[in-house]
């Protein structure tokens, strides 16, 4: 399936209860970086970690590691970083909280790309911005969202061209797409999950 899409990884995220980077936070004898990227690299041909410190990612190989361009460092800047990397026109973003995200929701989203700047799912929660395909257009929304301060992730999607996928679309692919690991429980139940997998 790899074509002209890249995928963006964006990294930094905390979990509350051990206050350790997700990223490397260890399933098995893998860590979650290693669990997305063996689900990204069949998929894509262009891999970049979006990174606050991007030291820390230097050694590893298969990818590349993009800075935060903004001094404040927000999810927004992050992919906006990427994007303006990536020679690619299209970018699935994903966020290192989510290693259960299914390749089938991936080609899923992927499909719908054509026409459209952003393709988002919206599930039981609302829009789900850290698995999303962004077109290289996207860059000139966010800039001006960026520099009026505002750098929540949805408030430039009205600048741009929107394809939702709903719940019960999502629903057929699985459930846990979009599980994060914000906390120790939510770590632990991923965990039994990917062991059961």
């Amino acid at each position: 399936m790899k074509g002209p899409i890249a995928a963006i990884i964006l990294t930094g995220g905390k979990n509350q209860t051990t206050g350790k980077d997700n990223t490397f936070l260890p399933i098995g004898n893998k860590t979650v970086l290693d669990i997305l990227l063996g689900k990204l690299n069949p998929l894509f041909p262009e891999i970049i970690i979006s990174a606050k410190n991007p030291a820390r990612y230097l050694d590893i190989k298969g990818v590349r590691v993009v800075a935060d361009m903004m001094p404040a460092g927000n999810d927004l800047s992050g992919i906006y970083s990427a994007l303006r990397y990536t020679l690619n026109p299209y970018a699935f973003v994903i966020s290192c909280d989510t290693p259960l995200v299914e390749p089938g929701l991936i080609k899923y989203l992927l499909k719908y790309r054509k026409g459209f700047d952003v393709v988002i799912p919206e599930s039981e929660n609302g829009f789900e911005p850290f698995c999303a395909v962004y077109s290289k257009k996207c860059v000139k929304a966010m800039e001006e969202i960026i520099r009026k301060d505002n750098c929540k992730i949805i408030d430039f999607l009205p600048l741009v061209k929107v394809k939702t996928i709903k719940q019960p679309e999502i629903k057929k692919i699985g459930n846990d797409n979009f599980l994060t690991l914000s906390s120790g429980s939510d770590y632990q139940q991923i965990q039994n999950k990917l062991k059961t997998n």
